[in-house]
């Protein structure tokens, strides 16, 4: 068994404050759900409705997640390969609105929207502005002010953009979808994954993408050629990414796969998440996981570090031998810290460190969260 990691925190408060927003924009990072790491293109109303009820009863949503997001594959439409731009289904009426899969979802999206906010939950959906979703199925290229008045019309609360397929210029299409999101009929929170950082980011998203797709998958192998990252290469990216994450503004270093690894990792994932201020928005099953997954994701004290209203993404301080390291964030009280001492290797280690590493000075309040 791995022994990765002892989260610390100096003195917390789990008072948050709640600064003015942009229309549409998040306050604290977004928590919530989504369907793809679990499910795949394997999407129903059945497990959708199942979701929220769990999210419910698991005490999530008393702890603080909100948003429940449907991802790709729920469209009617589908295009195919080499071009994705041969439609095998038509995917929209005669009027040019979006069609749900009438097997998938027999009732249509706003049912299922409906059902999530009889919950006391937000609904979130799934688009690309490309020739065609990752899926391959309808994206929203031509059609982004009908679907994003379709979108509200339906209840949805939370968009997933998804660049599969774009070919257009990141700016545009984010200028375009943010202007139509600030006229939409209530607040609707704009999750971006381009493909590109860039500093301008914040002007348009709520949160974007800082890497490629998380797997379920502790550390790659760094002799071979890799596409999609481990959580140990997602730590140092999101270190790393040039964007300033700030109030309203969120690094997402992708959807949680707290339950769908070990319990040990899944801990330390969803530490290192909180010491982000990343959103976390879970992608296991909910109606299944077991007592020591729900009360990682449930862990209030966790999570409050996660909300703190300064939006601080946390750093890397010291790093005391290879994969033997200290991280911290300071939080909204001046005197209070956020640390983590994280062991990334395959064995235990030893770990201490001196508070004159995070500048303070005896005594101080130590809680383990």
């Amino acid at each position: 068994m791995k022994n990765k990691l002892l989260t610390l925190i100096l003195s917390i408060t789990l008072t948050i404050s709640l600064n003015a927003q942009k229309p549409g924009w998040a306050v604290v990072p977004p928590m919530g759900w989504n369907s793809w790491n679990s499910f795949g293109g394997n999407i129903n109303e059945k497990l959708i409705k199942g979701i929220a009820d769990a999210m419910v009863s698991s005490g999530m949503k008393d702890a603080g997640y909100e948003y429940v997001v449907i991802d790709d594959c729920w469209q009617l439409g589908r295009s195919v390969s080499p071009n994705n731009i041969s439609v095998v289904t038509k995917g929209r009426d005669s009027n040019g609105k979006i069609l749900a899969d009438p097997v998938k979802f027999p009732n249509g999206i706003k049912y299922v929207a409906d059902y999530v906010h009889s919950k006391g939950l937000k609904f979130g959906i799934y688009t690309a502005p490309g020739e065609s979703t990752c899926g391959g199925y309808t994206s929203s290229k031509g059609f982004e002010e009908l679907d994003v008045n379709t979108f509200a019309e339906w209840g949805v609360d939370f968009i997933k953009l998804d660049w599969c397929g774009c070919t257009e210029s990141d700016t545009l299409v984010l200028h375009r979808w943010r202007t139509l999101l600030n006229k939409a009929s209530h607040p609707i929170i704009f999750s971006a994954n381009t493909g590109n950082l860039q500093h301008w980011l914040p002007e348009y998203g709520d949160m974007w993408r800082t890497g490629s797709d998380i797997q379920k998958l502790w550390a790659s192998d760094p002799f071979k050629f890799k596409i999609f990252p481990g959580l140990v290469d997602i730590f140092r990216i999101n270190l790393y990414s040039p964007v300033q994450q700030t109030v309203s503004g969120y690094n997402d270093p992708d959807m949680l796969q707290v339950g769908n690894m070990s319990d040990e990792e899944s801990k330390t994932h969803f530490s290192m998440w909180c010491m982000f201020g990343a959103p976390l928005i879970a992608g296991n099953d909910l109606r299944s996981m077991t007592p020591a997954i729900s009360k990682i994701l449930t862990n209030t004290e966790a999570i409050a570090i996660d909300q703190d209203p300064t939006a601080n993404q946390g750093t890397l301080v010291k790093e005391f031998s290879p994969g033997v390291e200290l991280w911290a964030k300071n939080l909204y009280k001046y005197s209070e810290y956020a640390v983590i001492l994280l062991n990334k290797g395959e064995k235990p280690a030893k770990m201490a460190f001196d508070y004159k590493d995070l500048g303070l000075k005896n005594p101080v309040f130590l809680r383990d969260v």
